[in-house]
């Protein structure tokens, strides 16, 4: 080391660590362990991965244009007798459950990502659209729920009087 990296206005030495090495990945390892180790008590004897228990979450898209609101659900695997939609209160409920095929032959798995199990998803509507209009359409493992929009009567804004005392 030379005398001038002691001086405060040059640049300090890098450090050499990996990502690996770096104090904050070894923290973040050390809580994942410490929440995987605390949830494994809970979990289910039979189950062959955590994923499993979790349940299965479909991922949603949702889009509107000037006439139609939608929502688009992934729901591959399934069928269209799997799934329940429901409308109440300004709220689309989708839910339903992604079963697991038993096979009668034994698997030694060395990972599996495919998640089971039942789901449920409330997805907020706007104010703007007409909930009677609702049409839903399952093909090649997507559900698409679409409702028509209505205008809105515009309010003004009025101005009010604050009266002092």
């Amino acid at each position: 080391m030379t005398f001038l990296t002691h001086l405060p206005w040059t640049k300090k030495p890098v450090r050499s660590e990996t990502p690996d090495q770096h104090p904050v990945v070894s923290l973040h390892r050390e809580i994942n362990r410490m929440f995987d180790s605390f949830f494994n008590d809970f979990r289910d004897p039979s189950a062959e991965d955590f994923r499993s228990w979790s349940g299965f979450t479909p991922a949603i898209d949702v889009s509107e244009t000037e006439n139609r609101f939608e929502v688009s659900a992934e729901l591959p695997g399934m069928t269209a007798e799997d799934i329940s939609l429901k409308v109440h209160n300004g709220m689309l409920t989708l839910s339903g459950e992604h079963k697991r095929e038993e096979e009668k032959e034994d698997k030694n798995y060395y990972r599996m990502e495919r998640s089971y199990g039942s789901f449920q998803r409330a997805i907020p509507l706007p104010d703007n659209i007409d909930e009677d209009s609702v049409d839903a359409q399952f093909k090649n493992g997507v559900l698409t729920v679409s409702f028509n929009r209505i205008a809105l009567p515009e309010y003004q804004a009025r101005r009010i009087e604050v009266k002092s005392s």
